[in-house]
């Protein structure tokens, strides 16, 4: 019985890095690296949903509406002087 595999930040980052420029396929990039190709579709999927996270942290302490969405005070008068 083989063991599992266990693959580093670093290499994932290099392979879904591979995937965004698009310039290859992921079968292509599955053969290159010698994973499967759902595993590589999955990093893919995890670095996208991740990246929402990254711009949305600066905004974490601003409140939100119902839906979700950021409210932004209305800038006063004294905001615009420099």
């Amino acid at each position: 019985m083989t063991k599992r595999r266990r693959f580093t930040s670093a290499f994932k980052k290099r392979v879904v890095f591979a995937v965004l420029r698009g310039d290859r396929t992921i079968q292509d990039l599955a053969a290159c690296y010698e994973v499967h190709p759902s595993m590589i579709s999955t990093w893919k999927r995890q670095a996208i949903e991740g990246m929402e996270d990254i711009f949305d942290s600066k905004n974490a302490g601003c409140q939100r509406d119902i839906d979700g969405e950021l409210v932004i005070p209305p800038l006063s008068c004294n905001a615009l002087l420099f």
